[in-house]
C-alpha cells in the first residue's frame, strides 16, 4: 500500500514538474522578442495588406470583364403593333403585326472594339504592377529610414552614457582643485544637447512608424521590430544598363503605350462609323388582307450623312492617339534623367559610405580615445575630449547616413528600372 502511494506522489510530482517546465517554458517563449525587420519582409507585408493593390485589381477585372462583351452584337428587337379598330370588327381578322430585328455592324468594327477594350485592359495590368513597384519602394525607403534612425538613438544613448562619465570625472577633478568648474559645466552642456537629439531622433523615429504602419494598413500604434540593418551593395550594373533597363520594362511607359493603342482602334473605329450598319428583320404583318404575304423579311442600312462630324470625330481620336505618344516620349526623357541622377546619387552616397568605414571611423575613434588618456591623466582639457566625442558622433552616424542614402537611391533605381535588375540592385539585410 506504501509502496503505490508513494508511487502515486512519484506520478503527481513528475507531472507537476512537467507543467511547471511547459508554464516556464511559455513564459520565456513569449518574452522572446520579436523577429528584426528585414527589407524584403516589410515589402512582402505591404504588397500583401495595403488595399489600394485590391483596388488596382478589382480596376483590371472590371477592364477584363467589358473586353469580353466588347465585340458582342446589339441584343435583337422584338417588335408588336396593333390596329385597335380591327379588335372588334367582325368582318376583318385582327391586324397584329410582330417583327424581329437584328443590327449587324460594318465589317471590322467589331474586331476593333475588342481591340481597344484589350489595349485597356493591359493599361489596367501594367498600372497594377506600376502600384506594386510604388509600394516597395515606398517600404524599402520607409525601412531605410527606421533602421537609421534606430541605429542612430543607439549611438546617441551610448554617448550620453560617455557624457555622463566624463561629467562625473570633470567634477572630481574640480573637487580636487586639479580642474575649473567651466569642465564638468562644459560637460553638462554636452550631455543636454545630446538628450535633445535623442527626443529629435525618437519623433522622426515615431513619424517613420506610422508612414510603415500606414503602408501596411497597420493601426498608427502598432509596435515595429528594430530593423536588422541597412542592406549595402558595392556595385550596380553599368549606367547605359539601368537606363535601358527604365526604357523597356517601366511599367508607366508600358500604361501609355496600351492606352495609345487603345487610342489607335478608337480612330479607326472613328473612321468605319462612315460605313453604314446593317439591319436584318422578319416581320409577320397581320393587317394584310392576304395570307401569303403577310410574312416578310427585309434589310435596313444606316445612312452616315453629315462627313463633318464623322471628320471631327476621327481627328479627335487621332489627336489623342498623337498625345500619349508625346506623353511617352516626355516620360521616356525624364526617366533617363532620373536614372543617370540616381546613379550619380548612389555613387555619391556609396563613396562616402567606404570612407567612413575604411578611414575616418578609425580616424574619429583614435583621437577620442588620445583625447579620453590625456584627460584621464590630467594633462588634457575637457573641451578637447568634447570635441572629439561629437566628431565621434558626427563620423558614425555619418557612416550611417551614407548607407542609408545609397540603399534608398538603389530603391529608386529598381523603381525606374521596373523590377527588370531588382536581383542586381537590392541586397538581402544583414544584421
Amino acid at each position: 500500500m506504501t509502496q503505490f502511494s508513494c508511487c502515486g506522489r512519484g506520478r503527481r510530482l513528475a507531472a507537476a514538474s512537467m507543467l511547471l517546465m511547459a508554464a516556464v517554458s511559455g513564459s520565456l517563449a513569449a518574452a522572446e522578442p520579436p523577429s528584426p525587420l528585414t527589407s524584403q519582409a516589410l515589402v512582402g507585408q505591404v504588397l500583401r495588406a495595403n488595399a489600394s493593390i485590391a483596388a488596382y485589381t478589382a480596376h483590371q477585372r472590371a477592364r477584363s470583364a467589358e473586353a469580353r462583351s466588347a465585340d458582342a452584337l446589339d441584343d435583337p428587337r422584338l417588335s408588336y403593333a396593333i390596329a385597335p379598330k380591327s379588335v372588334d370588327d367582325p368582318s376583318v381578322d385582327t391586324g397584329h403585326i410582330v417583327g424581329i430585328s437584328q443590327t449587324l455592324p460594318w465589317p471590322g468594327k467589331r474586331a476593333l472594339r475588342r481591340r481597344q477594350a484589350e489595349a485597356l485592359v493591359d493599361a489596367a495590368r501594367h498600372g497594377l504592377h506600376a502600384r506594386r513597384r510604388e509600394l516597395a519602394f515606398e517600404a524599402r525607403s520607409a525601412y531605410a529610414d527606421w533602421a537609421y534612425l534606430g541605429a542612430a538613438l543607439r549611438i546617441n544613448q551610448g554617448q550620453q552614457e560617455q557624457l555622463r562619465t566624463l561629467v562625473a570625472v570633470a567634477e572630481q577633478r574640480y573637487a580636487a582643485g586639479s580642474g575649473t568648474q567651466q569642465e564638468p559645466l562644459a560637460a553638462q552642456v554636452r550631455l543636454m544637447r545630446l538628450r535633445e537629439a535623442q527626443w529629435q531622433l525618437e519623433a522622426q523615429r515615431e513619424a517613420v512608424r506610422g508612414r510603415i504602419n500606414a503602408l501596411r494598413q497597420a493601426p498608427m500604434e502598432h509596435a515595429l521590430p528594430d530593423a536588422t540593418g541597412i542592406p549595402v551593395r558595392t556595385q550596380t550594373p553599368e549606367l547605359s544598363r539601368l537606363m535601358a533597363a527604365a526604357e523597356r520594362n517601366h511599367p508607366a511607359l508600358s500604361v501609355l503605350d496600351a492606352r495609345a493603342r487603345s487610342a489607335d482602334s478608337q480612330q479607326s473605329l472613328r473612321d468605319l462609323a462612315r460605313r453604314p450598319d446593317v439591319t436584318l428583320s422578319a416581320n409577320h404583318v397581320g393587317t394584310l388582307p392576304r395570307e401569303p404575304y403577310r410574312t416578310q423579311v427585309g434589310v435596313a442600312l444606316s445612312l452616315p450623312l453629315g462627313q463633318d462630324k464623322y471628320d471631327a470625330a476621327t481627328a479627335s481620336a487621332r489627336a489623342q492617339a498623337d498625345a500619349l505618344r508625346a506623353e511617352r516620349a516626355d516620360l521616356a526623357h525624364r526617366l533617363r534623367a532620373d536614372v543617370r541622377s540616381a546613379h550619380a546619387r548612389w555613387r555619391a552616397a556609396e563613396r562616402a559610405r567606404q570612407l567612413y568605414a575604411d578611414t575616418l571611423q578609425s580616424l574619429a575613434g583614435q583621437s577620442r580615445d588620445a583625447a579620453l588618456a590625456l584627460y584621464s591623466r590630467g594633462r588634457g582639457d575637457v573641451q578637447a575630449v568634447i570635441d572629439a566625442e561629437t566628431e565621434w558622433l558626427a563620423v558614425h552616424t555619418g557612416h550611417l547616413r551614407s548607407q542609408r542614402d545609397a540603399f534608398q537611391t538603389l530603391a529608386e533605381l529598381a523603381l525606374l528600372t521596373g523590377g527588370a535588375l531588382d536581383a542586381q540592385l537590392i541586397p538581402e539585410a544583414r544584421p
